[in-house]
């Protein structure tokens, strides 16, 4: 992962909407908007709640103390259609999905695991889908999901 993270604001949106997030690791929060943003992230055990001036491309800044098991939800409170989600986790494990649905964790070494679909829509749509690595190799699998259990 990047150190810093950074979360913009153009035209009234977030970028990236979603994002993984090291505990620990700095995020920074830009503004490129000509108006006043504010950046609320509202997760377990963490509160972040603060205002960023236009055209701010310096930034503020926050860190998550915890990993979590679902992404924090992030808001501005001056535009409620603004909408992000980070995920802060302890190890490097994770990933979001691109345009397609396509993603890849580099560097998970060879074993059995456990991983945990989520989508802002509905939550939880997969709570434990199961794959092996082998040793030396790489493991490629079509996660198929029925779009009614997006909602």
């Amino acid at each position: 992962l990047v150190d810093p993270v950074v979360l913009d604001q153009k035209a009234c949106r977030f970028f990236p909407r979603g994002s993984v997030v090291r505990v620990g690791q700095t995020v920074t929060v830009l503004n490129d908007d000509d108006c006043l943003h504010n950046t609320h992230v509202i997760s377990l055990g963490f509160e972040y709640n603060k205002a960023i001036k236009s055209k701010d491309r310096v930034g503020l800044t926050y860190t998550f103390p915890k990993g979590l098991r679902t992404p924090a939800k992030i808001t501005c409170d001056l535009h409620p259609w603004m909408l992000a989600y980070q995920l802060p986790l302890e190890h490097p494990f994770a990933a979001v999905t691109d345009a397609k649905g396509n993603f890849e964790i580099p560097g998970l070494p060879a074993g059995d695991y456990e991983f945990t679909i989520w989508h802002e829509a509905t939550g939880y749509i997969e709570k434990s889908y199961k794959v092996s690595i082998k040793a030396g190799g790489e493991a490629t699998a079509a996660i198929k999901l029925v779009a009614a259990k997006i909602k």
